[in-house]
């Protein structure tokens, strides 16, 4: 999203500077299409001097290049320009931990049931109506996860939420099971 937001005001800029300069029609308007068929043999031979060249068809080369030229546009090979930061290791525990701690009460000020959401804001340490900070700041896992990305925290939360939430399911038809059965050898018997 960064790239192309950076992409699209590079033309707009690009557009402004043109339309300040009179451009070709006067009102901005442009009078040709903005994807015309392209030509690869007359883009590469003809190269008029930029300064006596219209605005027009400067902009139209810029964005022909930039739109068809695989090499200059946009690319599979992107790599974000602002660089991550590493995850910690511990902290698919630490949510874990958390999660198998709190699973089964009743948290916070409302008393719900725990969500992805509301594990990733604690383990953020951002408060809410539900899990004030008065009531939390003390808690091991208050702000554990402030360094990584909140998304990422709520995706890995709902994992193991998930996963707690089957292993509670499936202790209970094991239990019910098991009452069933010993109720029947009761009754056999």
């Amino acid at each position: 999203e960064t790239l192309q937001l950076t992409k699209l005001t590079a033309v707009t800029s690009l557009l402004w500077r043109l339309a300040g300069r009179g451009g070709a029609g006067g009102d901005g308007a442009a009078s040709t299409s903005v994807l015309p068929s392209y030509s690869a043999d007359s883009a590469a031979t003809e190269r008029p001097d930029p300064k006596q060249e219209d605005p027009t068809t400067i902009l139209q080369r810029m964005l022909d290049r930039y739109f068809l030229d695989p090499l200059q546009g946009g690319s599979d090979e992107w790599t974000s320009p602002f660089g991550r930061r590493a995850r910690p290791p511990t902290i698919r525990g630490d949510v874990h931990e958390f999660v198998t701690r709190n699973v089964g009460r009743k948290l916070g000020k409302a008393k719900v049931s725990l969500n992805a959401r509301a594990v990733a804001r604690i383990l953020h340490g951002i408060p809410s109506p539900a899990f004030r900070w008065e009531e939390w700041k003390g808690d091991y896992s208050w702000g554990k996860g402030k360094g990584v990305d909140f998304d990422e925290l709520r995706i890995m939360a709902d994992e193991v939420l998930e996963t707690a939430r089957r292993k509670d399911k499936s202790a209970q038809l094991e239990d019910e099971r098991r009452a069933r059965h010993s109720k029947k050898a009761k009754v056999g018997s």
